[in-house]
């Protein structure tokens, strides 16, 4: 599906920050081409103060790392004071409502973070249907109405890679009612349909 993967981005940012070339690689980056355009910044001529903020990870980044190494116990242990166990609590929600325990689960997911922040101020994605012509959910009606499935809550994929499969299955539905899998397999080159109508 083409979309960038956050973590692996901040995760060879990590590399790179640990390896020792980054002050070399933060003067590659565009950031530092801007900066250098624009004269901005530490050591402006080079560009140096925005290469090397272009190669430092997200705050996601040391949150995820920090769960990862943890005591066992620990993350979900915070999840239980987390905003969602809470609010689970209030509401009566999840698992054993009184403790919120399947919010602190969700919580304690090292990847949780970086599931989170995909969905924050991305108002503006959008992937239209190529074939079918009935109104289907926008991305922040999917993203609501899927937010307590098991693709959503693993935390592994990218919810705009869910709504850009949810919109191909949309176009295949139209396609397939409609008896015109041919202009499906030729919209969607890299589908099931396609490979097998090959």
């Amino acid at each position: 599906m083409g979309k960038e993967n956050s973590f692996l981005k901040d995760f060879s940012k990590a590399l790179i920050q640990m390896s020792g070339l980054a002050p070399v690689a933060g003067l590659l980056t565009p950031e530092a081409g801007e900066a250098r355009e624009d004269q901005s910044g530490l050591l402006p001529e080079v560009g140096f103060t925005e290469g090397m903020r272009a190669l430092t990870p997200s705050k996601n980044f040391g949150t995820f790392v920090g769960k990862a190494i943890a005591p066992p116990g620990l993350p979900f242990l915070v999840g239980l004071g987390s905003k969602p166990a809470i609010e689970a609590r209030k509401d009566q929600s999840g698992f054993f409502p009184e403790f919120g325990i399947s919010e602190a689960i969700r919580v304690a997911n090292p990847a949780y973070d970086y599931t989170q922040a995909q969905g924050k101020g991305k108002s503006s994605f959008e992937v239209k249907p190529k074939i079918s012509d009935k109104t289907i959910d926008t991305y922040e009606e999917f993203i609501d109405r899927t937010k307590n499935s098991p693709a959503m809550s693993a935390g592994v994929f990218d919810p705009k890679d869910l709504y850009q499969t949810y919109v191909q299955n949309q176009d295949f539905q139209a396609a397939r009612g409609g008896g015109n899998l041919e202009k499906f397999a030729k919209e969607y080159p890299g589908s099931q349909t396609a490979r097998r109508m090959r």
